[in-house]
């Protein structure tokens, strides 16, 4: 069994339509619902709400009550480099993820590394994992420096997978450029970048799984 782990009910609305999900009445303390993929194998949507925190509890709630075999988590991002490796729209598979503000001085942060996706037809990115959300240039250039995209829940979702040796998968639509001004750009793209991803992640759990 898969689950597919998004921050907010916006982000997954798309997905879960397309899939008729239903609320798993045995959930404990997360939000869960349940569908079938084009196979016939059931699967599981986990929304954990925003952050680091949030998502890794998550995470280790569905793989110790649940069995999950893996996890998928989508959901939206700032990218840190503009141009057009990194438009608006685009849906990104994440090799490697590290968490933006959680390192010693001095050190570099520990990189998480992600599942690839069979087929390659996505451009891949690394991603940048942080507590707030970045609507700052200052903040922005420093995490430049650790990854092109940057979001508030994928490290700690593949962190914990490491953990309990499950693979995860991460994928992440571009909402806006993490700079200042930006948070209107994402209030303005998040439905229209949440149905681009549900269309990619469709074709994941249907039949690259």
């Amino acid at each position: 069994m898969i689950a597919i782990v998004y921050a907010t009910a916006r982000e997954a609305a798309p997905f879960m339509q397309r899939h008729y999900c239903k609320p798993e009445s045995n959930s404990g303390p997360i939000e869960l619902y349940s569908c079938r993929t084009a196979g016939g194998r059931r699967a599981f949507v986990c929304l954990c709400g925003m952050g680091k925190v949030a998502a890794a509890l998550a995470t280790q709630w569905l793989f110790l009550s649940f069995k999950c075999a893996a996890v998928i988590n989508a959901g939206v991002c700032g990218a840190l480099e503009s141009g057009q490796k990194s438009g608006v729209g685009m849906i990104f598979q994440i090799r490697q993820a590290v968490e933006g503000d959680h390192s010693l001085p001095g050190e570099k942060p520990q990189v998480r590394v992600c599942a690839p996706i069979a087929g390659g037809d996505l451009e891949v990115a690394d991603l940048v994992t942080v507590d707030f959300p970045v609507f700052d240039q200052q903040e922005r250039s420093r995490l430049a420096k650790l990854g092109m995209l940057v979001d508030m829940e994928g490290a700690a979702v593949a962190r914990v997978a490491e953990i309990y040796g499950r693979p995860a998968y991460l994928v992440k639509g571009v909402t806006d450029f993490a700079g200042g001004g930006q948070r209107s750009l994402l209030n303005k793209n998040i439905d229209v970048v949440s149905v681009r991803l549900a269309e990619v992640v469709t074709r994941i759990v249907d039949f690259r799984l």
